[in-house]
């Protein structure tokens, strides 16, 4: 039965100070899902141990808000460092060995790794003291994090925090939720004469881990995020033989963002290459080629409506710019004939991440598109 979204309880965003504060919000990414609205999208459309769809999962709050009410879901996310913060906040090692594993990096760091950033150019030695560059190429070498969920805990811990502001994260001062350009951040840090902290990456990293773990974790093991492309991973082998009473997601927006140039150092941790290059595969760039766009909806929109029931609920937030608002309409009128659609405009009411670093443009804000089923 569908329940409104502002019909008691109406959940508002965990605070830090608890659990599902703490570990919902693991990740910076561009273009989150807000909590809040997660919550109460999905606390409005289904029930208690409804499964939920995400072909476009990102940082997973889609899948760790349905956990947090009852329900569970299933992610797919091209992504490494998106399926990476997915995974550790559905389930993260526990914290002892954690912290030991941090230790033992450490050590490794010193021993083995002592000369390495040596290796490094200039942008990472201004960017890293040499004993912090040295745990993070120790990190990239030694970590299993694809396979190892202790050594896949760490290394999200440290992905977190590989840049961002000075002195609480390992980089010289930085965006937390995207990394500059080698060329523009040397000359800027030049400028300001802002220098690489000299701190010791195990005391930072171990305060991390006490602070995230203070409330208790989670252990979320009915979700699952894939990491792949949707297109290619959406199938029976992966969605088993379950049935999804709703399709949530965001798809990536038209010729907005390059996630691949945004997480860089964060992707070169986890052993892509050490430059800022764009990345030729049209999935992990900025999506600005138009039919290759119509063909990515398309094909994941068909391939999910596979798994849903005759009830399911569509709901899918986009850009309110043109091309993307009405290429997605388009799609889902051919795709579901069955439903109904609503759509609902969501301007932008308050400072979006890009004001927050220095584009003052108005933004034509989001829209949401609801497809339910047809009433009799």
């Amino acid at each position: 039965m569908l329940k409104s979204m502002t019909s008691p309880p109406y959940y508002t965003k965990p605070t830090s100070g608890t659990l599902d504060g703490r570990w919902c919000s693991f990740g910076p990414y561009y273009a989150m899902f807000p909590i809040d609205f997660s919550l109460n999208t999905i606390y409005s459309y289904t029930n208690v141990n409804d499964w939920v769809l995400d072909p476009f999962c990102g940082r997973g709050t889609v899948l760790y808000t349905a956990e947090m009410l009852g329900r569970h879901a299933v992610g797919f996310e091209i992504s490494k460092l998106g399926w990476l913060y997915s995974s550790v906040k559905l389930s993260p090692a526990k914290k002892n060995t954690v912290v030991k594993r941090a230790k033992e990096l450490f050590e490794l760091s010193i021993t083995k790794y002592q000369h390495s950033y040596k290796e490094y150019d200039e942008f990472f030695n201004t960017c890293y003291s040499p004993q912090v560059l040295n745990f993070l190429i120790a990190a990239r070498e030694e970590l299993s994090w694809k396979t190892n969920k202790r050594d896949r805990t760490l290394m999200a811990f440290i992905a977190v925090s590989a840049h961002g502001e000075d002195g609480q994260t390992f980089s010289n001062q930085m965006q937390h939720v995207k990394a500059c350009g080698p060329n523009y951040a040397i000359k800027w840090w030049k400028e300001k004469g802002f220098k690489a902290p000299n701190i010791n990456p195990l005391d930072l990293i171990i305060k991390k881990i006490e602070w995230r773990y203070a409330k208790g974790f989670n252990n979320f093991y009915e979700s699952k995020i894939i990491l792949g492309d949707s297109g290619k991973k959406i199938s029976r082998r992966y969605l088993k033989d379950k049935k999804f009473k709703m399709l949530f997601t965001s798809p990536p927006y038209y010729k907005v963002t390059d996630y691949h140039l945004d997480q860089w150092i964060r992707l070169w941790l986890l052993g892509e290459t050490n430059e800022q290059k764009f990345n030729p595969d049209p999935n992990k760039n900025n999506f600005g080629n138009q039919e290759h766009y119509i063909n990515l909806l398309t094909e994941i929109f068909t391939k999910s409506k596979k798994f849903l029931t005759e009830d399911a609920t569509v709901y899918i937030r986009t850009d309110a710019r043109d091309f993307s608002k009405k290429t997605t309409i388009e799609i889902l009128k051919n795709v579901f004939k069955d439903k109904e659609m609503t759509i609902i405009e969501r301007p932008f009411l308050k400072r979006t991440q890009t004001a927050l670093h220095g584009d003052i443009r108005q933004k034509p804000g989001e829209c949401d598109i609801i497809l339910t089923p047809l009433k009799n």
